[in-house]
This record gives structure tokens, sequence and C-alpha cells, in this order.
């Protein structure tokens, strides 16, 4: 998409910050990098958490916490506690359960680099997560969504499906990208 610089002067700046701390040496490796498969990607999510700088606990210290934390542990634990604690009642595991004082955020996160396959059905589980609604109101869900799918072409015969999903959501299907999760959650305090 080449008018995306243009519309998105603050994000270019934002990279643009980062490039310029990196050595060249980082930048070549980081460009020559191959493609990763989205399967793959999916850890880095996790391993992003800790720079939001909250703290990540345990159960039992995360149950009696009374700030902003993230609950340890892989998305069949998260899914466990959720399902425990929360009423979530899916068969998936989760990739973020979240304090922020006493509402609960439960999230998935998908970075979706193209469409069709399993990029969409992907897309697809993320969306039916946050519309299904969880009878706890402490309870927030939301869809980490990044890549491709926040891409809007001008011409109608390319159309982007996956964006006019999520153009189309109400304002209690919450689904953002990772650059606004910190802000997303400052909003709940």
């Amino acid at each position: 998409d080449k008018t995306a610089l243009k519309r998105n002067p603050k994000t270019v700046k934002r990279i643009g910050r980062k490039l310029f701390k990196m050595s060249f040496e980082e930048i070549i490796t980081g460009a020559a990098r191959a493609k990763t498969p989205s399967r793959q990607i999916g850890q880095m999510f996790k391993n992003w958490l800790p720079k939001l700088k909250y703290p990540i606990l345990p159960q039992e210290k995360f149950l009696k916490y009374k700030g902003v934390a993230i609950l340890e542990g892989g998305d069949t634990s998260l899914m466990n506690f959720a399902k425990e604690e929360l009423g979530y009642t899916r068969q998936k595991g989760l990739d973020l359960v979240m304090r922020v004082k006493n509402k609960f955020i439960i999230g998935e996160s998908k970075l979706i680099t193209a469409g069709g396959g399993t990029q969409d059905k992907s897309f697809r589980e993320a969306i039916s997560f946050i519309k299904d609604k969880n009878k706890n109101k402490k309870v927030i869900q939301i869809a980490i969504l990044d890549g491709v799918i926040w891409l809007t072409s001008n011409s109608k015969n390319k159309k982007m499906v996956l964006y006019d999903t999520i153009q189309n959501l109400n304002n209690k299907e919450i689904a953002l990208s990772v650059l606004l999760l910190e802000k997303f959650i400052k909003s709940q305090k």
C-alpha cells in the first residue's frame, strides 16, 4: 500500500526512531532475516509482554494483586485459569490474561501476514472470540491483531475483507493492534 507512509506519519516516526537506535549490522540482519511463518511468530507476543513493564505474576499472587498485572503461564494454563475464575467457556488457549484493578482482560493475539488459508481461519477465530460474550461483567475480551488486516485499498476491486470486518465491529467487540494495547490498558484504570 503505497499511501501507507503518508497516512501513518506517527508510525513512520516511531519506526524511524527505532531504526536510528540500531547499528547498521542490526538493520541488515533484520532486513535479511527470512520471513517467519505465522505459527512461529505467535510466541513473539508473549516475549513482547514484559516490555509493558507490568508485573507478570503466578496465579496466587495475581489473584491478590490490586494494580495492573499479567498472569504468568502458557496458553493452556491461561485458559484453565479463565475457565475456573472468569467463566470462560471456549476450548481454545489464551494469549493474555491481565488484571486491571477489578477488571480482567483476556485476549487472543494473531499476526495475519497474508489473506487466505490458515491466516483467514486465525482471523475468524479471533473475531469469534470477541463476539462470544462472557457472562462475567468484570471480563473484557480483546483480539490483538496485527498485519495485513489494517491495510485498506481505495480500489473497489481490491476491497480488504479483513479490514472491513474490523470496521463493522461494535464498541464492545474490541480488536486492536498490539501498538495500542498499553493505551487500552490505561483507559481501563
